[in-house]
Order: structure tokens, then C-alpha cells, then sequence
């Protein structure tokens, strides 16, 4: 919120700056800092969520052995960062250190579920429509198999509408049974959820800022659990400027 009432103070947006004062923001005086430089350490946190698939499907055999299968493919973001990861970023020199801890400022697994969620209902009416127009095409095929009734002849060699009928066969149970399997298999192949997505982003985006005198500084950056150490790398502040520093742990 500081940086928010910081950006909106220097552009002069007032309705802004007062509504993240009204939020919890501490107000802004440029004067106040005098020929400080300032730090910003960009940090991305831990790999982004990926898409992977889910599969529903019903499957029903009938009396003559065929298996009537429906199957519909759908994505789903699956996590891989937990979130729990905070950095402690410590800005050194001969005279002074000062040290600050990170905050979130984009959660990107969050907002890649969110906007998933936003188009489901779409990619339900798409994925339901292409596995139906499937289902009705294997079920086109799977009709040739099923029996049909056929008219007795009489010894004349004709047949009548009163007469009894008797079955005709259009295959054996065992071979319905695994032919219908074949060509439920052959749709489920080609039935494929969109899993497109970017597997290089960070999971989160976090943000740490200095307000520091002019000069020569030693900037180090580790992770509240231990699990992330970056090497000491020297970093020159100039006066009322804004010096950037992006630091990768995304793994």
C-alpha cells in the first residue's frame, strides 16, 4: 500500500492516493527523502501452475455385448508452489546495512485457476459438444452390429407381416464386446483437453524496496526456510533514482 500511496502522490492521482490511504497507507512527502536512492528487488518465486487433464466417462453394455462409452476431456491448473516462501533482503555497506522482508505482490498461480474458472462455462459447451458429435459417430458404427429382427419364411418362400420373426444376428457377444472397446478406444485417443499453457512462469511475483543513501552496497537475499541462499552481489544506488534488481528462484 506505501508504494501504491508513493506512485499515485508523484503522478497526482489524488482519488487514488486517498483511497489507499483510507486502506491502511501511510502518506508520501517527497521532501522527505532527500537525495535517498531507492531499491526495488523483483523476486520470482517458485515454479507456475501447469495445465493437466481430467477425464470423465461412462461406460454401458447392452444386451448384445456392445459398450456405449461416453468420455469428455476438461483442463485443470495443478499447483506446483505452495506459497509459504518469504525473503529477507539485507542491503550492506561499510557504514550501515538495512534490511527489509518481501511481499507478494502478483500471485500468478491464483490468477491463472482464477481466470480458468472464469471460462468454464465455455470450455464445457465446447468439450461437451466435441465429445458428443464423437459419441454419435462411434454410436453410428456401433449400430451395424446390434441384432435385428427378420421375417420367417413360408415354405413358398414368402414371407408374411403376421408371421413370427426370429432374430438375425449382427455378431456375437465376445466380438460386439471387443469391437465396440476398439472403437471406444480409438475416440478416447482422440479426445484431448487444451493443456497449452507457460511452464516457464513464476508462481509468484514478490517485491522488497530500500530507501538508501547514495553509494556502494551489498545486497544478499535468502528465503525464511532455508531453501534459498543468493551469493552477496554488489549494487550501486544513485541519488533519486530507482535501481532494480530481479532475482530468480523459480525451481
Amino acid at each position: 500500500l506505501d508504494d501504491l500511496v508513493r506512485t499515485a502522490t508523484l503522478m497526482q492521482f489524488s482519488e487514488e492516493r486517498d483511497r489507499f490511504l483510507a486502506a491502511g497507507g501511510h502518506p508520501y512527502d517527497p521532501a522527505t527523502e532527500g537525495d535517498l536512492g531507492s531499491l526495488l528487488v523483483v523476486i520470482y518465486a517458485g515454479k507456475g501452475p501447469i495445465k493437466v487433464e481430467t477425464r470423465t466417462r461412462v461406460s454401458i453394455p447392452d444386451s448384445s455385448g456392445i459398450v456405449h462409452t461416453f468420455t469428455v476431456a476438461l483442463p485443470k491448473f495443478q499447483p506446483r508452489y505452495q506459497g509459504r516462501r518469504r525473503y529477507k533482503v539485507v542491503a550492506a555497506s561499510p557504514d550501515d546495512s538495512l534490511t527489509t522482508r518481501s511481499v507478494v505482490a502478483a500471485d500468478i498461480t491464483t490468477l491463472a485457476e482464477k481466470s480458468l474458472n472464469d471460462r468454464l462455462g465455455l470450455i464445457y459447451l465446447k468439450s461437451g459438444g466435441r465429445a458428443l458429435l464423437k459419441f454419435l459417430a462411434a454410436e453410428k458404427i456401433k449400430s451395424k452390429w446390434k441384432s435385428k429382427p427378420k421375417k420367417k419364411k413360408k415354405p413358398n418362400g414368402k414371407t408374411d407381416n403376421a408371421e413370427e420373426t426370429e432374430e438375425d444376428s449382427g455378431g456375437s457377444f465376445l466380438g460386439n464386446f471387443f469391437k465396440s472397446l476398439f472403437v471406444d478406444a480409438v475416440v478416447e485417443v482422440s479426445e484431448r483437453a487444451d493443456t497449452r499453457c507457460w511452464r516457464t512462469l513464476p508462481a509468484q511475483i514478490q517485491l522488497a524496496r530500500l530507501h538508501l543513501p547514495p553509494g556502494e552496497y551489498s545486497l544478499r537475499v535468502s528465503a525464511n526456510d532455508g531453501g534459498f541462499q543468493m551469493s552477496e552481489s554488489p549494487v550501486e544506488i544513485n541519488s533519486r533514482r530507482t535501481t532494480f534488481v530481479i532475482v530468480d528462484d523459480v525451481r
